[in-house]
């Protein structure tokens, strides 16, 4: 084969290869990725996403991101929680249409004259708002629209069960906020009964009543079933009388100080259906509920956190 010939296979080669790049490459990857937005609910990117507003149910929620935190303003103030709120915004902006239906002359059909929900995703330029419907038959789905027009589609189902929320759901559930690592000092009060701990190295030593070892194990339970517990139920944001929950006065107390600053919780009696004890964090209102093992590891005296081992020793050093 002469060079000429050569020279005229290998051009034609790089056309196709060029060719092949331009369409198979670019021209179709584009196109899908024009026809992947296309289907896209929601087009704003997670970090222009300001607030979400949802009204499900006839039910209204207002959730405001200040600074690194997701803030509840209605139908309360309150703090949101922070996993379920992220949970909510990740799965609203992956969501796609199921199946464009078209634009529908009667809305009622699907449920959307009157529709059950709406989502409102609040930027700093712009919102973006849908409204959901009925199921579909199969049970697949929900019909839902864009704010503004017409056009149906279909929704799937998991998406809406992401959507629809309770206020509980979205609200913080943390039954006293602190860093672990930095508690200093706790003192306990129960009926009547005060303990007083205080960091001591690695480990607690008893203040009050008595100067002794602590028992580090059981001062840990405490502070972490405080910090990683969870609020069973909210109860009661502006409670009138203390008295009715036993908190007023309280029949424990739990003061924890972390950087000189103490925060502190009051429990009360158990509620009349044994799902928890009634607790109020200190210089907020709001009543709620915790489970009872929270309260089964106050010290009831000095004795439940004195240290019991009458030898301390590291056994690695016996010989």
């Amino acid at each position: 084969m002469s060079w000429r010939k050569t020279l005229i296979f290998g051009a034609i080669l790089l056309a196709l290869a060029v060719f092949y790049y331009l369409y198979e490459v670019r021209y179709l990857g584009q196109k899908q990725e024009v026809q992947k937005r296309a289907k896209k609910i929601f087009t704003l990117k997670k970090e222009e996403v300001r607030g979400i507003y949802l009204r499900i149910e006839g039910k209204e929620f207002e959730i405001q991101r200040q600074k690194e935190d997701w803030v509840i303003k209605k139908p309360l103030v309150a703090r949101g929680d922070e996993e379920t709120i992220e949970r909510l915004l990740e799965d609203l902006l992956q969501a796609e249409q199921k199946r464009a239906l078209g634009e529908e002359e009667s809305l009622e059909a699907f449920g959307l004259l009157s529709p059950r929900a709406e989502v409102v995703l609040k930027g700093q330029q712009r919102e973006e708002a849908i409204f959901i419907g009925d199921e579909n038959p199969a049970q697949t789905a929900v019909y839902a629209m864009r704010e503004g027009k017409r056009e149906v589609f279909l929704l799937s189902l998991q998406h809406w069960f992401q959507i629809d929320k309770k206020l509980y759901d979205l609200r913080d559930k943390t039954i006293l906020s602190f860093d672990l690592q930095k508690v200093k000092g706790v003192e306990v009060s129960y009926r009547g009964n005060k303990v007083q701990v205080k960091k001591q190295g690695q480990g607690w030593r008893m203040t009050f009543p008595l100067e002794a070892r602590a028992d580090n194990d059981a001062v840990k339970r405490l502070l972490e079933g405080l910090k990683n517990g969870r609020i069973k139920k909210f109860v009661d944001e502006s409670p009138k009388d203390l008295r009715f929950y036993g908190l007023l006065p309280p029949h424990a107390e739990v003061w924890i100080e972390v950087k000189g600053i103490k925060k502190g919780i009051r429990f009360g009696r158990i509620n009349s259906r044994k799902e928890g004890v009634y607790a109020q964090v200190a210089g907020t209102k709001n009543v709620f509920l915790v489970d009872v093992s929270v309260v089964h590891f106050l010290p009831k005296g000095a004795y439940d956190w004195r240290d019991k081992e009458i030898f301390s020793f590291d056994n690695t050093q016996v010989a």
